[in-house]
């Protein structure tokens, strides 16, 4: 039972009558993670009126929130509080600018060189590189522009471009070819401008250790590799991608399952997120996923960037799909705690699914 009226704040001394066991105090909407320690948060129990009150029954304590609630709140406050310290800093100028930092030409800020558009006000655009000119010694950073593709090399950048975030990447973010890119292997196209991909794999370089990205072409179904360190000269961040029950994914063209003469899916194909679970005796993460075409079930990687793509969020899902037991709460990512492995898809008994045609090796062209 909240103190105070209907839209009040939490500074109601009192429950409000002699049958008021709990006061629930709210958070300010200017709350964040540092203030917390000043903050009255949960159920506060009143000492006094529970004595005071007569006791017609038994109250039994109980858990209001499981640890996994706990955790995303935490989660939650840490990440606003990080955000608002960014932002402050952003607006004192003060702010150290990281590689893969978002950066925003502010009203009035425009670069034409020789003629050539290489980014307007209101563009966006990655830092690349962050230096020193060693003749004037002044901090200037390298930024490749989302619109053009093009890169500018820029001194004093904190009084001409407005931070908007960092962007580190996870396994299953959704990234876009820049503008004058493209991947070419053995004449064999992988990805072109415009492209959408999925953030597939990391991995390191056999002959000199290099940390490497492999990104899943959506419309070639194609595998192509850059470092690390230069994800941002040859794409854009679009976002962050988390499955769900009931998203749709699609089959990558190249990939397809047959097993004993029977087709479960083919290119193209789109199907159903029914379940998450873990398989019996290995406790690997796995999904189930219904076929729409087919109307068969198959048993897959919770690894998919290799084989299918996530599609957009239309329209609010209409049906019910059983959940296996022991399934994963929607929103779960248990792919991220695997972040190193290449993930190897199965169908039922266990039979392996691989491309139809080997994926690329080679790295991307800038």
């Amino acid at each position: 039972r909240g103190a105070g009226g209907a839209g009040g704040a939490s500074g109601a001394s009192a429950a409000g009558g002699g049958d008021g066991l709990w006061l629930l105090p709210c958070l300010p909407a200017s709350t964040f993670e540092d203030d917390v320690d000043s903050q009255c948060l949960g159920f506060e129990e009143l000492e006094e009126e529970i004595a005071a009150a007569p006791r017609d029954c038994e109250f039994v304590r109980e858990e209001l929130f499981t640890e996994r609630e706990v955790a995303l709140a935490a989660g939650t406050f840490a990440r606003v509080a990080r955000r608002k310290d960014e932002l402050e800093a952003a607006d004192r100028h003060d702010y150290v600018i990281h590689v893969g930092d978002l950066m925003q030409a502010m009203l009035g800020v425009a670069f034409f060189d020789d003629g050539v558009d290489i980014y307007q006000p209101g563009d966006q655009g990655t830092v690349s590189r962050v230096f020193r000119e060693e003749n004037t010694g002044e901090d200037c950073v390298e930024i490749t522009w989302a619109r053009t593709g093009k890169k500018s090399g820029e001194a004093a950048p904190q009084q001409r471009f407005r931070f908007l975030r960092r962007q580190v990447l996870q396994l299953g973010d959704l990234l876009e070819a820049l503008p004058g890119r493209e991947c070419v292997l053995g004449g064999v196209e992988h990805c072109k401008a415009g492209d959408e991909g999925t953030v597939s794999r990391f991995r390191r370089s056999v002959s000199d250790g290099e940390e490497l990205l492999e990104v899943t072409c959506a419309r070639t179904g194609k595998v192509g590799t850059v470092a690390h360190r230069s994800w941002m000269e040859a794409f854009r961040f679009v976002g962050r991608q988390s499955l769900q029950v009931g998203d749709l994914l699609q089959a990558l063209a190249g990939i397809e399952l047959v097993h004993e003469g029977a087709e479960f899916y083919r290119s193209g194909d789109q199907g159903a997120i029914a379940c998450f679970f873990k398989e019996e005796g290995t406790g690997e993460s796995r999904m189930e996923v219904f076929w729409m075409r087919t109307g068969k079930r198959s048993d897959e990687s919770i690894l998919w960037m290799r084989w299918f793509r996530l599609l957009p969020k239309a329209h609010p899902r209409s049906w019910q799909l059983p959940h296996r037991p022991g399934h994963f709460d929607a929103g779960h990512r248990p792919w991220l705690d695997a972040a190193d492995s290449a993930g190897v898809g199965h169908g039922p008994d266990g039979l392996q699914r691989a491309p139809s045609s080997a994926a690329g090796k080679g790295r991307l062209t800038l």
